[in-house]
């Protein structure tokens, strides 16, 4: 009777040690699966277009992480506002011993870049592409506890389907004000008088001039055929300046 406290002593701290081992385990496992994502948040400049939650963030082509997160906020001085953007890298971690790709990449000069909307789906990514000059001494910057990832400065004008109707709406009232300028239909009567003249003078020379002359009288009728063919096109253009683009109908 006198060891049954020793005994419950021991299974006392056996049962503890055990929950201990749990516990402990638990806790590394749920290390390990956190460190396999890494959350960066990144600042661009310029257009955001087709910058969604999920888009894929590209690595030599292949998806290494999405984003998460994207919110509005301002500077800690409150004088500019700021988009801030979270993206989680799926890093592989091992217990054994600790690795941070990410930050690997930003030591060798890589810098987050967004690619331009696709041209179907206007959706846009984030590609890590490298430059020439390599951080020295990288330290990292941290935003609301997160480290942050630098991004390409320069600012990309992306042309969109939008930009490119209206470059092409605007040609084509150039091509119609153009057309329809009186230099234009000057031009247009004073080659329409040329023409007449060169059918007259092809008839007089078909009427006072012998018939080895015929061929000079077919050349002059080419002359203004062609002529009438030019008046012809400009006064089309005239009426249907967009034909230049998408073609006759």
């Amino acid at each position: 009777m006198r060891h049954e406290p020793f005994y419950t002593l021991v299974g006392i701290f056996v049962v503890g040690g055990l929950i201990l081992m749990f516990l402990g385990g638990l806790f590394f496992y749920e290390q390990y699966t956190q460190a396999k994502v890494q959350t960066f948040v990144m600042f661009f400049k310029g257009s955001l277009k087709g910058l969604s939650t999920t888009a894929p963030v590209t690595y030599r082509g292949v998806k290494i992480g999405e984003v998460s997160l994207i919110e509005i906020t301002e500077n800690k001085i409150k004088n500019k506002v700021e988009i801030p953007v979270y993206v989680e890298f799926f890093v592989e971690k091992s217990l054994a011993f600790a690795q941070n790709p990410v930050e690997l990449l930003i030591r060798n000069g890589f810098v987050a870049d967004i690619s331009k909307p696709n041209f179907l789906t206007g959706v846009s990514d984030i590609e890590l592409v490298k430059t020439k000059v390599k951080p020295l001494n990288y330290q990292a910057q941290y935003f609301r506890g997160y480290p942050i990832f630098p991004t390409r400065n320069t600012k990309e004008k992306i042309t969109s389907i939008d930009d490119a109707l209206k470059a092409a709406q605007i040609m084509i009232e150039e091509i119609t004000k153009l057309v329809r300028s009186p230099a234009v239909r000057e031009t247009l009567n004073s080659t329409r008088e040329m023409a007449n003249s060169f059918n007259q003078l092809a008839d007089n020379f078909d009427a006072y001039f012998p018939p080895a002359i015929t061929y000079f009288n077919r050349s002059m009728k080419e002359i203004a055929d062609a002529a009438n063919s030019f008046q012809n096109l400009s006064d089309y253009l005239s009426r249907h300046p967009e034909s230049i683009l998408r073609g006759k109908q």
